[in-house]
């Protein structure tokens, strides 16, 4: 898998920084190390697993494995920015998503694999095609345009009882600071269907809302260059710590209850520290 070395040093790297800062120290060492593990053992199992089909469910649990690594950093009460430091396991979770889709759109042999050679993924390699890095430095290439094609045949069904990528997605788009990352994340939520209550286009609008709060400006989806906003460029003070949702799909609408943290906050005894304002989403 990609970035199996990275993963473990900047893990237990990240484990290090904050050692002794918190009561949870134990049970968090305990966890990353089982996140380790597991990983390893995804790895082993992805190198000696044959066919397309069986390694997309592996694919799908490492989707499920990155999500489950910032869920556990963001309950430690570090702050937003601290999620900044896990940039590279939402990369993995929109590039993973993405090599999904596109294997899901091929056609596959009898033997379930797909049937273009140049579908398969090198998972134990430290490069990826769709690497950050890589877009960034090819400044002329547009950010990738969301849009629904209702029109082109996907084999993923338009509605699941369990819960797939959308989830993944939705969270990746929140929490992940950079604008490059963010934007490929809703560019593949409104490219999904139905997962249970989650819907991708509804959850991209709701996305988009909060990119554009963050972002201090109108959201679009291939802005010109200069103006993408990195993690660094996102204050603590303007980021959104949670999203809760009630959705009226009649009235294509959602009202949107975001809660942040008070930029001029003293610590005075009977001031809440964070606020809740309500927005409006329309899609």
């Amino acid at each position: 898998m990609r970035g199996r070395f990275t993963y473990v040093d900047q893990y237990t790297g990240l484990f290090h920084d904050h050692e002794g800062g918190n009561e949870n120290q134990t049970d968090r060492f305990i966890l990353s190390g089982q996140f380790m593990q597991w990983d390893r053992a995804a790895v082993d199992l992805l190198n000696t697993t044959e066919g397309s089909l069986d390694n997309d469910k592996i694919v799908v649990m490492q989707i499920h494995h990155r999500t489950m690594i910032t869920l556990l950093e963001d309950t430690l009460g570090f702050g937003e920015c601290h999620l900044d430091a896990f940039q590279w396991t939402f990369e993995d979770v929109v590039t993973f998503i993405a090599e999904l889709s596109d294997r899901s759109n091929k056609p596959a042999s009898d033997d379930g694999s797909s049937s273009d050679s140049e579908a398969s993924c090198t998972f134990g390699s430290s490069s990826s095609t769709l690497s950050i890095d890589l877009a960034r430095s090819r400044t002329t290439t547009p950010l990738p345009q969301a849009h629904l094609d209702i029109t082109k045949k996907h084999t993923r069904p338009a509605f699941a009882l369990d819960t797939g990528i959308i989830f993944s997605l939705f969270w990746t788009a929140v929490k992940c600071r950079d604008g490059l990352i963010r934007r490929r994340a809703i560019s593949l939520l409104e490219q999904s269907s139905q997962e249970g209550v989650w819907i991708g286009v509804i959850q991209a609008a709701i996305a988009k809302r909060v990119v554009e709060i963050e972002e201090e400006q109108p959201y679009e989806q291939n802005p010109e260059w200069d103006s993408v906003k990195v993690a660094a460029d996102i204050r603590e003070e303007v980021r959104v710590m949670n999203v809760g949702s009630d959705v009226d799909k009649v009235r294509r609408r959602a009202r949107v209850v975001l809660k942040k943290r008070r930029e001029e906050w003293m610590g005075i005894e009977g001031e809440e520290e964070c606020y809740e304002c309500v927005e409006w989403v329309y899609w």
